[in-house]
């Protein structure tokens, strides 16, 4: 299952959309493992 559905099942959950895609987005900008299609942000220049 790929981390877009997981957050689906969060928020059906009944955590708030705001939390959950806050958090994934923190997550995706601080870790470049977990980053996916967007680039580190250190090799942008």
């Amino acid at each position: 299952m790929n981390d877009q559905a997981l957050l689906m099942q969060r928020v059906a959950r009944g955590e708030s959309a705001e939390k959950v895609f806050g958090l994934a987005l923190a997550n995706a900008a601080n870790d470049p493992r977990r980053a996916g299609h967007c680039a580190p942000r250190e090799r942008i220049t």
